[in-house]
C-alpha cells in the first residue's frame, strides 16, 4: 500500500508539472511518464495489464472509471471503497445503451467516433448516451437518484 501511495504522489506531481510546462518536447515526455504511472498503478489496483482488447466485446473494469469520479488513489482505502460502491451503485442506474457508451468512451478512453463504430450507432447517438450517462451518474452521486 506505501509503495501505491507512493506512485500515486508521483503521478501527482507529474501531472503538476505538465500544466506548468510549455516546451513541446518536455510536454511529450512528461506525457509518456504520466502514461507509464497510470498504467503502473491500474495494475497495482486492478491485479492484472491493461491490454488491447477485442474490438466489438469492450469488458471495462470499474476502476478505471473512478479515476474519472474520485478522489486520488491515495486517498484512505475505506474512501475509495466507499466511492466504487457508489459508482457501481451509478451504473446500475443506466440503460444497457448508455452504460456500453459512458464506458467505452469514459472507462476505455475511445473517441465517440470509435464508440459509434463498435456499436454501430452515431456519433451524435453516443454522445447524448454518454451526456445522459453522466448526468444520471452525477445525480446519484449527490442522492437525488
Amino acid at each position: 500500500m506505501e509503495l501505491l501511495h507512493e506512485y500515486c504522489q508521483s503521478l501527482k506531481n507529474i501531472r503538476q508539472l505538465i500544466r506548468q510546462t510549455s516546451g513541446p518536447d518536455d510536454l511529450s515526455t512528461l506525457r509518456s511518464m504520466e502514461r507509464d504511472l497510470e498504467w503502473t498503478i491500474e495494475y497495482m489496483v486492478t491485479g492484472y495489464p491493461s491490454k488491447v482488447r477485442s474490438r466489438r466485446t469492450i469488458p471495462v473494469d470499474p476502476q478505471k472509471v473512478l479515476v474519472h469520479f474520485s478522489e486520488p488513489l491515495h486517498e484512505p482505502t475505506l474512501q475509495i471503497e466507499k466511492i466504487r460502491i457508489q459508482l457501481l451503485t451509478a451504473l446500475d442506474i443506466l440503460s444497457p445503451q448508455e452504460r456500453e457508451a459512458f464506458l467505452m468512451v469514459k472507462g476505455e478512453g475511445l473517441s465517440y467516433g470509435e464508440t459509434a463504430d463498435l456499436m454501430g450507432i452515431s456519433k451524435s447517438t453516443v454522445q447524448d448516451y454518454v451526456n445522459r450517462a453522466k448526468a444520471k451518474i452525477s445525480k446519484r452521486r449527490q442522492g437525488d437518484l
